[in-house]
């Protein structure tokens, strides 16, 4: 973002940038050095089987109705939903992508309307990233499962949670189709 905004003081904030990472990397060093000596005496030191991280806990294609209805799958409360075999059907707090049905539609509006006008670009780069990781987090029923078999995503054991990215990238294109219809009308 800011490359295409400030083209003459990238360097400068590049420079910062490196400084933050950096800082960030010392302060987390005790917690990355313990998982990175963890890492060598566990069993997915050359990370998980492509197979094994596609066939478990799934999120499956029906479970998208779940952005207009959390329980239209079924109910983790009433039993409805889950079953014992949760490797194999995958798990309702895991599977469920409901973000509001308000927030949702304001997102699909936003996401035409974006790509219709192309006024901000960050907006459009916001639609593609929650596009892949919505279909990364369909995993084996989506086209990019192929990526699950290169590091770093052969250690994620569970694609369903990459949701949690599109709901982030959803509610962000929500908020930003309510400011602009609030700027509109704001008498509305």
């Amino acid at each position: 973002y800011l490359f295409f905004e400030n083209k003459k003081k990238i360097a400068r904030y590049f420079l910062i940038y490196l400084i933050l990472i950096s800082f960030s990397l010392i302060l987390s060093s005790s917690q990355l050095f313990a998982s990175y000596e963890g890492l060598k005496q566990s069993q997915r030191e050359g990370g998980i089987n492509p197979e094994t991280i596609l066939s478990g806990f799934p999120l499956r294609t029906k479970n998208l109705y779940a952005f207009l209805n959390p329980f239209i799958i079924g109910k983790a409360s009433n039993g409805s939903y889950n079953s014992v075999d949760w490797a194999k059907n995958g798990i309702y707090w895991e599977s469920t992508p409901y973000i509001g049905l308000l927030p949702f539609l304001f997102s699909i509006a936003t996401a035409l309307y974006v790509l219709k006008t192309k006024q901000k670009k960050i907006y459009i780069y916001i639609l593609i990233v929650g596009i892949v990781s919505l279909t990364l987090a369909l995993g084996k029923s989506a086209p990019l499962h192929v990526l699950f078999s290169f590091p770093p995503l052969s250690f994620f054991r569970v694609p369903a949670r990459f949701i949690i990215f599109t709901q982030i990238f959803l509610i962000i294109l929500a908020a930003y189709g309510f400011d602009t219809l609030y700027k509109k009308f704001p008498k509305l």
